[in-house]
């Protein structure tokens, strides 16, 4: 898409929600591309082989009642590639996809799961098997089971299971999963908005500057990482088009925000000339 739009000279905007995506692959996946007949994966790590979208569709269908919504999508060109959770959350989330396979393969064990969280919370809570190759399930597969965290044990005593340690969660590990559900969520809500039919660059900008502020806010070092990808993957999709509408849209506005975001190498907004420059660009090609 970028070389095309290169080759024709338009006045193009790269897709906000996709660099969205790319971000969070570059923090909490690693890619890696490799031949056929590449060494395996290390044990450290769960590595994902990259299937055809067909192939992917169809496990994701299986795991995801509403997966034909799903619009984080991750898709890959080659099938020779793979994508890898980076080791300081690959084994948490192993262990939290074997607790899920276990209650969601066995009737009777969700029956008695099923009887904590009703005693519990007062309702019951579907668990829900992320698809490997999206993100967003991944974000949902641990938002439910930090639910029902308190419930889990109770019921893997009851099965003989509270001393097996590849059931068993340690605090850091549930710390580890509680600020991935906290650092993933305002992220999913954010591509959410951006995916709108009614969303632009106005709506866009202030998202993108919600949720850098949110993870700011969160001062953990994987909302830290993930915030200098974001800026950097905005930074390679921001144009001088998005400060044309917002001065356009209220002026007063911008020059309050253009104060604002002055030392924000991110968000910083051009001059008065920039914007008259660039507005009559476009109607020079008009013409």
């Amino acid at each position: 898409m970028v070389k095309v739009g290169k080759l024709i000279k338009p006045h193009q905007q790269l897709c906000y929600a996709h660099g969205i995506q790319l971000a969070v692959l570059d923090v909490i996946y690693k890619q890696n591309t490799s031949s056929r007949s590449g060494h395996e994966a290390s044990n450290e790590e769960m590595s994902v082989e990259m299937r055809s979208s067909e192939r992917a569709d169809e496990n994701c269908d299986n795991d995801l009642e509403n997966d034909e919504n799903d619009i984080f999508d991750l898709s890959f060109p080659t099938p020779t590639s793979e994508i890898n959770l980076t080791v300081e959350y690959a084994e948490v989330v192993k262990k939290v996809r074997k607790v899920v396979k276990l209650f969601k393969n066995s009737p009777t064990k969700n029956d008695l799961l099923e009887t904590y969280m009703t005693k519990d919370m007062g309702k019951n809570i579907a668990l829900l098997l992320d698809c490997q190759t999206r993100w967003s399930s991944l974000c949902e597969m641990i938002t439910i089971f930090n639910k029902i965290r308190s419930c889990v044990p109770k019921t893997l005593i009851d099965l003989g299971l509270g001393a097996n340690h590849d059931y068993v969660f340690t605090e850091q590990e549930y710390d580890v999963l509680m600020d991935l559900e906290r650092i993933l969520q305002p992220v999913k809500l954010a591509v959410e908005v951006l995916c709108r039919r009614e969303s632009n660059l106005i709506t866009a900008e202030t998202t993108l500057r919600f949720i850098i502020s949110k993870l700011i806010n969160i001062n953990k070092p994987l909302a830290r990482k993930l915030v200098d990808s974001l800026r950097k993957r905005i930074s390679e999709r921001r144009t001088d088009l998005t400060a044309v509408l917002l001065y356009l849209h209220d002026p007063h506005k911008y020059e309050e925000d253009k104060s604002q975001f002055i030392y924000d190498e991110t968000f910083n907004l051009p001059p008065k000339s920039v914007i008259r420059k660039a507005i009559k660009n476009i109607i020079e090609r008009l013409e």
